[in-house]
């Protein structure tokens, strides 16, 4: 959509698709999702596995539309972010990061680095942001 302010056009931004990618309902996941919903507004969520979409409703989320929900693998990550490309490739799209960080630096090795690899991964991708939500435990 284009407006026309001091007599140039400028393109007026929508609210970024946000992804959420989840192994699982723990409380790194749900303090994610909180802070998508955060900067979502009033648009729910999107849960393509019903038992996950069960939990959420049990943990006061709506589960009916605009924030995808996936597996925190990195390929049904990035089949994710092309189908909202293509479908939408003009909207950005903010993907959420739940992620552990131990009292401990040198603990850091022995959690999962999906998240981290899923950062790289994702840093140098167009029009896309990356937020990382820290879970410090």
């Amino acid at each position: 959509m284009l407006e026309t302010a001091l007599g140039r056009e400028t393109r007026v931004e929508r609210g970024p698709h946000i992804v959420v990618p989840l192994e699982r309902l723990d409380p790194p996941a749900l303090r994610a999702l909180a802070y998508a919903r955060s900067i979502a507004g009033h648009r729910s969520l999107l849960v393509r596995d019903r038992r996950t979409a069960g939990e959420l409703r049990r943990a006061g989320f709506d589960t009916t539309a605009e924030i995808v929900i996936g597996p925190a693998d990195l390929d049904p990550v990035e089949r994710v972010l092309r189908f909202l490309e293509q479908t939408d490739g003009d909207r950005p799209v903010a993907v959420v990061i739940p992620e552990v960080v131990p009292k401990r630096p040198w603990l850091y090795p022995l959690h999962d680095q999906t998240g981290l690899r899923l950062k790289l991964r994702l840093f140098f991708r167009p029009n896309t942001v990356v937020i990382d939500v820290p879970y410090h435990v």
